[in-house]
């Protein structure tokens, strides 16, 4: 694999439907999702942190949200990194999920990686999204805005590109794709 493009951001910020877009629009044929991922693994491991979601891992050991968000985070992300480098026959993969930091991209630095936290600045537009994504599944998404926000910030400031529209992103894309 020559290229990994990683999408991160809270959950309802638009990562899969990125991903998705950008994988039609550039021919790549690989997009993987961390949140499946994570189901497939959480059948063959019962530790808390990885059977729990990005907003709620601060509770396993009374923490602060943003220090159970990166213990959350660098715990899950052990079992991703192996599999992802199971890809490298490919020439460009995308990977999109809530738990991308950083910390996660750097684990990857024999790779050309491009890291992008997508976010919504709109409040009211991202419990929108969550009121139409709890119809289809599950979620506590509303229950937790204040917590997601956190994150969200946490986000912005710790990653060296932080965008929030499709434009933006395939400027970006051009520029790692060499277009």
């Amino acid at each position: 694999m020559n290229k990994i493009i990683f999408l991160g951001g809270i959950p309802g910020c638009g990562k899969t439907t990125m991903a998705y877009k950008l994988a039609l629009k550039y021919h790549i044929d690989k997009v993987i999702s961390l949140d499946v991922l994570k189901e497939i693994i959480k059948i063959q491991n019962n530790n808390p942190y990885i059977n729990t979601t990005t907003h709620e891992a601060y509770k396993i050991d009374d923490l602060d949200v943003i220090s159970g968000f990166v213990k959350h985070c660098k715990i899950i992300n052990e079992q991703y990194v192996k599999i992802i480098k199971s890809f490298s026959k490919d020439k460009v993969i995308i990977v999109e999920g809530a738990t991308i930091t950083e910390e996660f991209v750097n684990k990857f630095s024999e790779y050309e990686c491009c890291y992008i936290n997508l976010y919504l600045d709109n409040t009211d537009m991202l419990i929108e999204r969550y009121k139409s994504k709890m119809k289809i599944r599950c979620g506590n998404w509303i229950e937790n805005i204040d917590n997601i926000l956190k994150i969200n910030d946490y986000l912005i400031n710790h990653a060296k590109i932080s965008l929030k529209t499709i434009e933006e992103v395939e400027e970006v894309i051009n520029e790692v794709l060499h277009l």
